[in-house]
């Protein structure tokens, strides 16, 4: 995000899925982009063709070392660094021990079972936003951390979205500490204009999303699990699109 200029939506620093790669892919900056790697946790550059040009483990780095370490292999590559260097977006997030200094450990299991989560959504939102209308590019929001689109219904005077539905997958937050698929029309309709759905619940209050935890996905037995992902998007979506008509 420090090389890009930034959008007035803050899109600038989100990523896209990469299958093929089991990662998220940064914006292009001057033919190259950063890649994060979910299965063996890791930093790569990549060139405009996918090749890989450089490659390093998290693995008991620090924060500090591994942005060293992508500032060092950019500036190889011709690319003009900031005066300050390289900065994480200023966001507010949890508290972690990473940030203050600690190392990255992870539990390989855990990573690949993140990376089956993200690779498996991609399918089913990508089928999904096909049919969308205003369907924006899938895209993961480091903020939220979660893969998303967004449906825009309706415009106003300035461009902005003023009717829209957003669909995605949350790995998981303190709301719902498992990973759950999402849809959440907005502006937030009342919640008796929201019709029933055949698979997950809604939740409102603070928003107002539709939402499908990992435990219902998993206990499921009466069909695959794609076609249960795909059933409760395509009726959250059309419950949206109804509650925003309203």
């Amino acid at each position: 995000a420090s090389l890009l200029p930034a959008e007035p939506d803050d899109s600038h620093p989100n990523l896209g899925w990469d299958a093929a790669r089991g990662a998220l892919v940064g914006h292009p900056v001057v033919g190259v982009q950063g890649a994060l790697v979910f299965d063996a946790p890791g930093l790569e550059v990549i060139d405009a063709e996918g090749a890989s040009l450089a490659q390093r483990a998290l693995e008991d780095a620090s924060f500090e070392e591994a942005l060293g370490w992508l500032a060092a292999m950019l500036s190889r590559l011709g690319i003009d660094l900031p005066e300050k260097g390289l900065a994480p977006p200023g966001y507010r997030l949890p508290a972690h021990g990473v940030a203050k200094g600690g190392r990255f450990r992870f539990v390989n299991a855990a990573c690949e079972e993140l990376s089956r989560w993200f690779a498996n959504a991609s399918i089913s939102l990508d089928a999904l936003a096909s049919d969308a209308p205003g369907a924006t590019p899938l895209r993961c929001w480091p903020h939220h951390f979660d893969l998303a689109f967004l449906s825009v219904r309706e415009r106003d005077d300035a461009g902005a979205p003023s009717k829209s539905i957003g669909c995605g997958l949350s790995p998981g937050d303190e709301l719902v500490p498992e990973p759950y698929f999402y849809v959440s029309p907005w502006p937030y309709p009342s919640p008796d204009s929201l019709a029933g759905l055949p698979l997950g619940f809604w939740h409102t209050g603070d928003f107002t999303a539709a939402m499908f935890t990992a435990t219902e996905l998993l206990n499921g037995l009466e069909a695959t699990q794609e076609a249960r992902v795909g059933e409760f998007l395509a009726a959250a979506y059309r419950a949206g699109e109804r509650a925003l008509s309203l």
